[in-house]
């Protein structure tokens, strides 16, 4: 469907070789999953693994592996959204990020990635509304990213004012949000 360059795929492939060699506990997760495919615990540490050293292309190869095999997995679909999103293919991160609610995932993360998407597609409205609610999830607090994120600020700041306050920088849980 989307083609890496061979320039990129090659670099890649040096990267997660290079971090594997290095990480002998994520070369035993990849043991695991090549032995069972079902293994979603060394999926999940190798994905997240990957996306923390943005090898995303490694990620993308055993995530799309588990989709054709789960029925419908919210973890793995919000993953592949998180994936589509980094490579700039926002109608597929939505749809995959949708995906991850339709099967359940009702997680403040999940709503944090569909509203990083909606941002990222120029849509600044939709994406407070699904900030706003993770920061309203009363089980758990979401850290706020969004509060970093000069393009956020520079494109409602300009146009309008959809939030009555702008919250600290710091890493302090979410507060809940009011909508003007």
């Amino acid at each position: 469907m989307y083609k890496l360059s061979g320039e990129s795929s090659s670099k890649e492939n040096d990267q997660r070789t290079q971090l594997l060699a290095e990480h002998p506990e994520l070369a035993d997760l990849v043991i695991r999953i090549q032995q069972n495919a079902a293994d979603n615990d060394a999926r999940s540490q190798l994905v997240a693994a990957y996306f923390d050293h943005q090898l995303y292309w490694a990620a993308y190869k055993i995530l799309t592996a588990a989709d054709a095999t789960n029925e419908v997995d919210s973890e793995t679909s919000l993953n592949l959204a998180r994936i589509w999103d980094v490579w700039g293919q926002y109608d597929l991160a939505l749809k995959y990020g949708e995906r991850a609610i339709v099967a359940g995932d009702s997680s403040p993360r999940a709503f944090e990635v569909i509203g990083r998407i909606h941002l990222h597609r120029n849509e600044p409205a939709a994406a407070i509304g699904w900030y706003t609610r993770a920061a309203q999830q009363s089980d758990a607090r979401p850290y706020c990213r969004i509060w970093d994120m000069p393009t956020f600020w520079g494109r409602i700041g300009k146009k309008q004012r959809l939030i009555s306050r702008r919250p600290s920088r710091s890493m302090e849980p979410c507060r809940k949000l009011t909508i003007i």
